[in-house]
């Protein structure tokens, strides 16, 4: 099977997702996990934020979350 090379609009789509998601591992480190401040800081609703964290699968029990963010860094 032939296969498509990703559209522009999609590579868009997931970089402005992995972005978002590296602002918010960075609000959630600054707000000791509060994610109704985190949130707050965000302007997102709470409601909103949450969807997102659990799209994204982050939860501060989540041992991969740290190391991942770490290794980006390095």
């Amino acid at each position: 099977p032939v296969q498509c090379a990703p559209s522009l609009k999609e590579i868009g789509g997931r970089a402005a997702e992995e972005a978002e998601k590296n602002v918010a591992r960075n609000v959630l480190q600054e707000t000791g996990w509060n994610q109704k401040e985190s949130a707050r800081r965000l302007h997102i609703s709470y409601k909103a934020f949450l969807n997102k964290l659990k799209r994204w699968q982050l939860s501060r029990e989540c041992p991969n979350w740290q190391a991942e963010a770490q290794s980006r860094l390095n």
